[in-house]
């Protein structure tokens, strides 16, 4: 099934392992694909395959999210131009297909954002913290950390929002107890023990950063 989520400029495609033409025909009925300012495309979890002339219909297409359940992208050559042509970010893990087809293909990889914690019950008078690390093209790295709660209970702390940068080679010098002390003391534990967090800093050591233009 593939859905925009605003009727624009960014589809997802999801509940289905095989893309092809096929999978477009209602989509393309309601929404325009040749979005002059570019679109967003995700593949989510659970699409393992991209028939050569999906991408076809995808003229402008300048940013692509793809899971790690992918394990096979075809592009006509019309598609791997307009790829070069539109310069496409495509986002994903480390040494998943997504940072294959980006190498292969010699475009653009990011690493796709990385939920460091999620602690606590949104019903509660503390709520939910969820932590996230933010990564960008421009070399940056955020921590966002996140409180909601319900509330309408007494006393809850209203929830809110806090973020920091942290420094560009944080994945050179700072271990995951590093990070873990810079954020809300209850998510700590989390972080600590966050294995894709962990695989994420060993990978960005190795490779020397997150995002390579191939």
């Amino acid at each position: 099934m593939i859905v925009s989520a605003n009727g624009r400029n960014s589809f997802t495609a999801s509940d289905g392992t095989i893309l092809g033409t096929e999978s477009l025909k209602r989509v393309s009925e309601l929404y325009d694909l040749e979005v002059p300012e570019g679109v967003t495309f995700t593949l989510e979890k659970g699409v393992t395959d991209v028939e050569a002339d999906f991408f076809d219909r995808f003229p402008t297409l300048n940013m692509l999210y793809i899971s790690d359940t992918v394990k096979n992208i075809a592009l006509t050559e019309n598609a791997r131009k307009a790829f070069k042509k539109n310069s496409v970010l495509v986002i994903g893990s480390f040494d998943t297909y997504a940072e294959r087809f980006a190498r292969e293909n010699k475009i653009r990889f990011l690493h796709s954002d990385i939920e460091l914690a999620r602690v606590g019950e949104y019903s509660t008078r503390e709520g939910i913290d969820i932590i996230t690390l933010e990564l960008f093209t421009s070399g940056k790295a955020r921590v966002k950390q996140e409180n909601y709660c319900s509330g309408s209970s007494a006393g809850n702390n209203g929830g809110g929002e806090m973020s920091f940068y942290l420094p560009r080679d944080f994945y050179m010098t700072n271990s995951q107890k590093d990070i873990a002390k810079m954020c809300w003391r209850g998510c700590s534990e989390a972080i600590i023990h966050n294995n894709a967090f962990g695989k994420f800093l060993a990978g960005a050591f190795k490779k020397r950063g997150y995002y390579f233009e191939f």
